[in-house]
């Protein structure tokens, strides 16, 4: 792949990071069948989009993005809620920023500069920050544990209810803490931490069924968020200069 598209393309995706999972809220979620919420969420995805790529003179990408981003999710809203529409629409959003990136560079070659008002190296930390901590919780929180079907998340939530006052926000913690080691560098720290959190679990709890869920609710989590900190690591890395 040509360096420049790989750069753009990662500008691309952070953009969409920031606007999917840590701007997009819960009410838009459930209410995206509606035109104006849809436009309103694609609309969100434009503005990031131009503001994270600062080509203040050019709205050839963020209209682009706002046309293929409501179209993706507009077909989404037509499909029944799973793990696996949730990872194909993913995938397609992912697949069109790249396809993107290639069109927008071959028809305005000048999009990526040089000047940068904000590094290109802290939008890329601020997406890959977005995704792993909002956008695998909102994985964990919307859909069914792939390991433990028969516990709806939504139930697991309040059965846990004895173990953290608000797993939520503990889920979020630990995500920001296994961020913040592995693009740091101290990655072998991150299993050390889930095992021992594995080891609370196990010596902590008196519900077998509750501890179940919340064990393979923490090797997702955990296992998401290192795979999403090393690929954000090995972004950064890349030469915007």
């Amino acid at each position: 792949m040509d360096a420049d598209i790989l750069k753009f393309f990662l500008l691309l995706l952070a953009a969409h990071c920031i606007a999917d999972f840590l701007l997009q809220t819960t009410w838009m979620v459930r209410e995206k069948n509606r035109f104006a919420v849809l436009a309103l969420h694609a609309g969100i995805h434009a503005l990031v989009t131009y503001l994270c790529l600062q080509q203040w003179n050019s709205l050839l990408l963020p209209t682009m993005v706002f046309v293929v981003h409501a179209s993706i999710d507009f077909t989404k809203t037509r499909l029944p809620r799973s793990v696996f529409y949730f990872a194909l629409d993913q995938l397609f959003h992912v697949l069109s920023l790249l396809a993107l990136a290639w069109i927008a560079l071959s028809i305005e070659p000048f999009l990526l500069s040089d000047c940068w008002l904000v590094p290109p190296v802290w939008i890329l930390l601020f997406g890959g920050f977005s995704i792993t901590v909002w956008g695998v919780g909102y994985f964990l929180l919307c859909f069914p544990a792939p390991s433990a079907n028969s516990y709806p998340l939504q139930v697991t939530e309040t059965s846990l209810g004895r173990f953290v006052k608000n797993p939520t926000l503990v889920g979020q913690m630990e995500r920001t803490l296994i961020f913040g080691l592995v693009v740091s560098g101290y990655v072998l720290a991150v299993p050390l931490i889930a095992s021992l959190k594995l080891v609370w679990l196990a010596l902590t709890s008196k519900d077998r069924s509750a501890t179940w869920v919340l064990m393979v609710l923490t090797l997702w989590s955990f296992g998401l968020a290192l795979l999403l900190s090393a690929l954000t690591h090995w972004a950064i890395g890349c030469d915007f200069i």
